[in-house]
């Protein structure tokens, strides 16, 4: 016997809530090591031999290598653990919109009706218990806002035809809809954390701006984050 929609949900959810607190004991683990290793570096620092010793330089160093390798661990460990939660979260948000749960389910944003249009206020296409609300899992207002603009004037015929043909196969690809939904999720998190905009930053990054051309920049960028990031770690 197959099981129905609600119970895949379902069980889903149960198996990334275990996983989550797997991920949230991993990333306690690790920083209790962080802070281990502080301590042992700090401690190495305010006792300082009388006469320069090699083995104390050298222990020295090993504990930052480590501390700062634990550093890069422990937040790796926490990224995990949120992707978990999110994965987790988005199953029991499917499982509410079957359910018609709706206030279990994301409500999409508020948009400025257009007085001219046909039908936008008369089948409920925003706002709670929507059409939008039933289908919408966009994880950025500018999705909710394709998502919004295709129910009410609809993508051209060849580009439905190619996304008719893309929901046909991802029917059964539950995890790369989950993947999806979840990296989507994160980087929604990163945008709202940095104060950022992100339909600004779709409108960059496709543009010509003559800083994206400029290669030099994008070689010293590649180098300098990456030593910003366990820099701001530590």
């Amino acid at each position: 016997m197959s099981s129905t929609p609600i119970e895949v949900f379902r069980g889903r959810a149960q198996a990334y809530d275990q996983e989550a607190e797997a991920r949230k004991s991993e990333a306690r683990l690790l920083s209790f090591g962080r802070l281990a290793a502080f301590l042992v570096g700090a401690g190495l620092l305010i006792w300082l031999p009388p006469t320069r010793s090699p083995l104390h330089g050298a222990a020295l160093l090993a504990v930052v290598a480590v501390f700062s390798l634990l550093v890069v661990r422990h937040r790796a460990a926490k990224a995990r653990h949120r992707r978990v939660q999110l994965l987790a979260t988005y199953n029991r948000e499917s499982i509410a919109r079957l359910e018609r749960r709706w206030d279990e389910a994301p409500l999409p944003p508020a948009f400025v009706h257009d007085p001219g249009h046909g039908y936008v206020r008369d089948l409920d296409i925003d706002g709670r218990a929507s059409l939008l609300h039933l289908l919408g899992t966009p994880s950025t207002a500018v999705g909710w806002g394709s998502l919004r603009e295709w129910v009410l004037k609809g993508p051209p015929p060849e580009e439905t035809r190619l996304r008719q043909d893309g929901v046909k196969e991802a029917i059964g690809e539950l995890d790369l809809r989950e993947a999806v939904a979840a990296e989507g999720r994160l980087a929604s998190e990163l945008v709202k954390r940095t104060g950022g905009d992100a339909e600004a930053f779709l409108q960059w990054a496709e543009g010509s701006e003559p800083l994206l051309s400029f290669r030099g920049f994008a070689v010293a960028a590649a180098c300098l984050l990456p030593v910003t990031n366990v820099g701001t770690g530590l």
